[in-house]
């Protein structure tokens, strides 16, 4: 058998250089609106505030907290059982 490589932390985000992939996706959101709205040279330095601001912010919440914004305001599923985010309140 071939040893297999474990790696050390499990539920750890891919990382992007320097940054953890659910940093970076506010930063590419808003260049691919700066370049939709052909506006990129207005949006690159807020893009990078974004960017910053959302590390800030990360910092004093859990991982994975980009994911559970996106499912709590109804952008994303988060599985199966729990499609959609905006229903507060489930009835039996």
């Amino acid at each position: 058998m071939e040893a297999l490589e474990i790696p050390r932390y499990v539920d750890s985000q891919l990382q992007v250089f320097l940054w953890e992939i659910d940093e970076i996706i506010p930063v590419v959101a808003a260049f691919a609106i700066g370049m939709m709205t052909e506006t990129l040279t207005y949006v690159i330095v807020p893009a990078f505030l974004l960017g910053k601001l959302f590390s800030k912010y990360k910092e004093s919440h859990l991982d994975g907290i980009l994911m559970h914004l996106a499912y709590w305001y109804g952008i994303m599923k988060l599985n199966r059982w729990h499609e959609n985010g905006v229903v507060r309140h489930y009835e039996h």
